[in-house]
């Protein structure tokens, strides 16, 4: 199947597996209801929308043709374990209430998610180049990473902890002055930390920075470095919020 998919109503495969080949798919309405369900999709340069009722998830759009093709957003009704999920220099959308897990590694551009009904735990060595607008109310969120990250969006896990463990590489807020991080606590360890005054606020959020090794050094109130480093504005709005630090 290369054209699009449009289901006219739910479409009801409860506990199968499933594996639809096809072009775009873009229905938010309708749901795709398995136990099991693979996506892999061709969309050309359309972005795709697609409801699901599934315990298991993986997605492939690698082969459509820029980064709206392989983007797609996905309304779960219910917690997933998500498989490999490849969207290249798409975007992964994901709107799940409830417990959020994995089995295979996620590559993005960019995910954006949203679970308030339950934890997310990420924790595959994902490759994702930006996180997006997060929303952690349902559980703590955590996520492992294993390229350079940029956080560009609100990170919003009311009284829930937010763990990012981006190993060896460095991670960049991009939060544009007017973006918050809201969470019980937000412990981030990388290779380095950049631009965290661009944060809008961290109110009563506690900050826990690590590097990603032991040994390795920790510059304070310096000109940014290659390494762990806190400049002077990064120092200032850690200062700014209630929490510890």
């Amino acid at each position: 199947q290369t054209g699009a998919l449009t289901p006219g109503a739910a479409v009801d495969l409860a506990g199968r597996t499933v594996t639809i080949n096809s072009g775009q798919v873009n229905d938010s309405t309708n749901a795709l209801i398995a136990n099991s369900l693979t996506l892999d999709i061709n969309s050309g340069t359309s972005a795709n929308t697609v409801k699901t009722t599934v315990s298991t998830l993986a997605v492939n759009t690698t082969d459509s043709t820029d980064a709206t093709g392989r983007s797609i957003t996905v309304t779960e009704t219910d917690g997933v374990a998500l498989g490999v999920v490849n969207v290249s220099t798409g975007t992964f959308n994901l709107t799940a209430p409830g417990a959020i897990t994995q089995t295979g590694v996620m590559t993005a551009d960019k995910l954006v998610l949203t679970n308030t009904g339950g934890t997310t735990t990420l924790g595959q060595n994902n490759v994702i180049a930006n996180l997006g607008a997060i929303d952690a109310t349902g559980g703590a969120f955590s996520l492992t990473n294993t390229a350079a990250l940029t956080l560009t969006d609100t990170i919003n896990a009311g009284t829930n902890t937010v763990t990012i463990n981006n190993g060896a590489n460095a991670v960049t807020f991009a939060l544009g002055g007017n973006k918050d991080i809201t969470a019980s606590s937000f412990t981030v360890t990388a290779q380095d930390v950049d631009a965290l005054d661009t944060i809008g606020s961290l109110g009563t959020t506690n900050v826990v920075l690590r590097p990603d090794g032991t040994a390795d050094t920790m510059d304070l109130a310096v000109t940014d470095g290659t390494e762990f480093t806190l400049t002077t504005n990064d120092i200032a709005e850690l200062k700014s919020g209630t929490g510890t630090v």
